[in-house]
Parts: structure tokens; C-alpha cells; sequence
């Protein structure tokens, strides 16, 4: 039997006395319970952004959703103050700076051929579950506003003689005559119309609406100065082909004054029906937008109020869910 020398034994206990000191060294720097706070100071701020994200998220949407009710509020009571004004007597008194959806008397000759603008699906009045397809026509229009000071001249809108009265003074506008179906055929020759229509500027475009294609004169929504430019009413080249119509080569005619031409500004206006009136869909084409129908929207005020209020019930439930799971994130764990 081997047998340790005092030297030896000396060594050894020296060596665990060592090591003894350092293992309790190092539970005094980093002691558990100590590391295990810091994690739980330092993780919360992480876990709270992922936690609440989809309630901040639910609750942006439903302020959005309320901005959106006010705008359309806003809108509505500015038309209705507009309706509300007093008439204006002729084309001539519409200027860019016009109030939109002011009523206007319209009066003067139209042209055979009309811009489609389209397609449009309007609900039959004598079933609602009927659906018909069609498009809105928009007619060009013009106004005589001196009829005494008339010269003999060529006028682009003219017939088939190609000799027509025309007047540097004669307003030109855009006529949106309203729905019309798809098999409609419109008067051949020019036709006079005496009404009231409202003053427009023109449709906002839509994400999921296409674009227009002005060179193969299809218009999926009503583009003023693009429109003006197809027919020559605005400077800029005609983007139609001159084969396709001829309407498409106006503006090589030196007959348009050049003045109104370089002011780039078209008149546009929608013709209304008055409130309570029904015109069947089948005849009486086409048929004037109702004066009712403008102040509607595709989403009613009513609509987005009911939005907010369902994202702001989800973002309560959202928030309380994220509530709970930090609760149960934060016990700390047993040793």
C-alpha cells in the first residue's frame, strides 16, 4: 500500500482550498437570483412591443376609420351647401375655381359622337336584384354665348357639308348625359339640349381601377384634360387615331380658338334629375344621376363608424390577450 508523503498531503489541501475559493467567488458575482431580475428588467420591452403590435395596430385602423367618417361628412355638407347656392345662368360663368357640384344651366348643341366611360353596373328600379351593365356618356357641348356676332367659317362639330356658323365666344364643355346600356345607340346628328347639370372636376381613380387608353379611346374613368386633349378642345396632340373618328383630329382645326385651347380648361358637367323623379332603365336613355344619388358614397359615413367600432373591439380583446401573456411571462422561474 502506497503512502502519501506529508509533502504531498500539503499539495492536495492547498489545491481544494483554491478551488473552494474560486467556486465561491464566482456565486458571489453572478448570484442567480440576481441574473434572473436583469433578464426580467431586460426582455418586457420586447416582449410588450410583440405583445400589444396587433392591438396599436386594430386601434390605428379604427382612428383611421373615423378620419375617414369625418372626411366624408365634410364632403357631404360641402356639396349640400353648393346644391344650395344659387344657379349659375350659363357655361360661360364656369371657371376653374368653380365650386364643384354647383348647379348650372345648360343649354346648346350637342354632337353625335359621345365618349363611353365605362363599364358602369347600375341596379335596375323595378327589381334590385337586377344588375345591368352599361357606361356613363360624355357628349361634347357647345354654347352660344353671342349670337349676333357670328362670321361664316368652318366648325369642327360641324356636319356632313362641312359649313357651320362659328363664334370665337362659343363655350365648349364636356356633358356627362349619364348611364346609358351597352346596346344603346345614340342620335346620329347634332341634337339641342336644354337642362340643369352640376358643375364636376373630373373622378379620382381608384387602386383596382385601370388606367385609361386614350389611344384606343377606352375610358375607365372621367379624365377631363385627358378627355379634352382625345377631342383637341386642349392643347396638347390629339391622342386618338384620325381614322378611328372624327372627332380625334379637332385640334388640328384652326377654326378652335387657340386662346381657350392654351388655357387648357374644359368645362365639365353632370346632368341631374330632380329629387323624386324615376325614369326606367329601359327607356328615356340615357338617364341623368339622380339628385339624391349625390351625396352618397360607395362607403357611408354610418359604414365607417360600424369599422371603428369593430376595430377597436378587437383591439381590446388584442390588448387583454397580450395583458395575460405577460402576466404568465413574468413569474419568475424556481432555482
Amino acid at each position: 500500500m502506497r503512502t502519501l508523503s506529508s509533502s504531498s498531503v500539503s499539495r492536495f489541501i492547498s489545491r481544494g482550498k483554491r478551488s473552494t475559493t474560486t467556486t465561491t467567488n464566482t456565486v458571489i458575482d453572478h448570484p442567480p437570483s440576481l441574473n434572473t431580475s436583469n433578464a426580467a428588467r431586460n426582455t418586457p420591452l420586447l416582449d410588450y412591443l410583440v405583445y400589444t403590435f396587433p392591438s396599436l395596430l386594430c386601434a390605428s385602423l379604427g382612428y383611421w376609420q373615423l378620419q375617414r367618417r369625418e372626411e366624408k361628412l365634410l364632403k357631404m355638407n360641402a356639396r349640400a351647401e353648393a346644391l344650395h347656392c344659387e344657379p349659375l345662368r350659363s357655361l360661360s360663368e364656369v371657371t376653374e375655381t368653380t365650386k364643384e357640384f354647383q348647379r348650372v344651366r345648360v343649354e346648346g348643341e350637342m354632337i353625335k359622337n359621345s365618349i363611353r366611360v365605362g363599364p358602369k353596373v347600375r341596379t335596375s328600379e323595378v327589381s334590385n336584384n337586377e344588375k345591368i351593365a352599361g357606361y356613363d356618356l360624355i357628349t361634347p357641348m357647345r354654347e352660344k354665348r353671342n349670337k349676333n356676332a357670328r362670321r361664316k367659317g368652318v366648325w369642327p362639330f360641324g356636319g356632313g357639308d362641312g359649313t357651320n356658323d362659328v363664334n370665337d365666344d362659343d363655350v365648349v364643355a364636356l356633358v356627362n348625359r349619364g348611364f346609358a346600356e351597352r346596346a344603346f345607340e345614340d342620335a346620329k346628328g347634332g341634337m339641342c339640349l336644354k337642362t340643369i347639370g352640376v358643375v364636376r372636376k373630373g373622378d379620382m381613380k381608384g387602386y383596382f381601377t385601370p388606367e385609361n387608353v386614350p389611344e384606343k379611346n377606352v375610358w375607365h374613368y372621367v379624365d377631363v384634360r385627358g378627355i379634352g386633349e382625345y377631342l383637341g378642345l386642349v392643347v396638347g396632340a390629339p391622342r386618338g387615331s384620325s381614322n378611328s373618328s372624327s372627332i380625334a383630329t379637332l385640334g388640328k382645326d384652326e377654326n378652335l380658338n387657340e386662346d381657350k385651347k392654351e388655357k387648357g380648361f374644359v368645362p365639365y358637367v353632370q346632368l341631374i334629375r330632380p329629387i323624386g323623379t324615376t325614369t326606367s332603365t329601359s327607356s328615356h336613355q340615357p338617364i341623368p344621376v339622380a339628385e339624391e344619388e349625390l351625396m352618397k358614397f360607395s362607403v357611408l359615413p354610418e359604414q365607417h363608424m360600424n369599422y371603428s367600432m369593430t376595430w377597436f373591439s378587437l383591439s381590446a380583446v388584442t390588448l387583454w390577450m397580450a395583458s395575460f401573456a405577460l402576466l404568465k411571462k413574468k413569474k419568475v422561474p424556481k432555482l
